[in-house]
């Protein structure tokens, strides 16, 4: 990596990745590799923010990804402490579970070991969680769901159709 520097140390228990310097689309795949090769094992890695000065939407989706791998093979990447253009571009990606330090990713880290043994995957490949809501689409018996829009009304006129 070029612009970007990676450290790694330890917090309550997590392994902290320390982003520092500007991280780019030269720097996304590097990062994205080396952050992929600390979750390696399955445990949580907390990615602290605070010292990344500059990230691009390249960049972000390359630790994105690495942090949907690591959630399917059982692990979690939690990001921490962003401030200034990181924390916008964050905000402005809809990024959900973002911590304002890495003590909260640790402790959030903690409460997500105890609650994956409740967690199950039936056959869909989706997460869910006993007692959890789910939304599923209404159905009334014997009515079918009809698109108005097309044919146009000329059309189903000339052709015989009702409506």
């Amino acid at each position: 990596m070029r612009n970007a520097e990676l450290l790694t140390r330890v917090c309550g228990g997590c392994a902290v990745a320390v982003l520092r310097g500007e991280l780019d689309t030269t720097d996304a795949e590097s990062a994205a590799g080396a952050v992929a090769a600390l979750t390696a094992d399955g445990r949580p890695l907390i990615i602290d923010l605070e010292t990344l000065d500059f990230i691009d939407c390249h960049a972000a989706g390359a630790l994105l990804g690495v942090r949907e791998t690591a959630r399917l093979a059982g692990g979690d990447v939690l990001l921490a402490a962003p401030h200034g253009p990181v924390l916008r571009l964050l905000t402005l990606l809809g990024v959900p579970g973002v911590h304002a330090s890495v003590a909260a990713a640790a402790d959030s880290a903690g409460r997500r070991d105890a609650q994956r043994r409740e967690v199950s995957t039936p056959r869909s490949g989706r997460v869910v969680r006993p007692g959890a809501w789910y939304r599923r689409p209404a159905r009334v018996a014997g009515v079918r769901a009809v698109n108005r829009s097309w044919p146009p009304r000329w059309l189903r006129a000339r052709a015989g159709l009702p409506g």
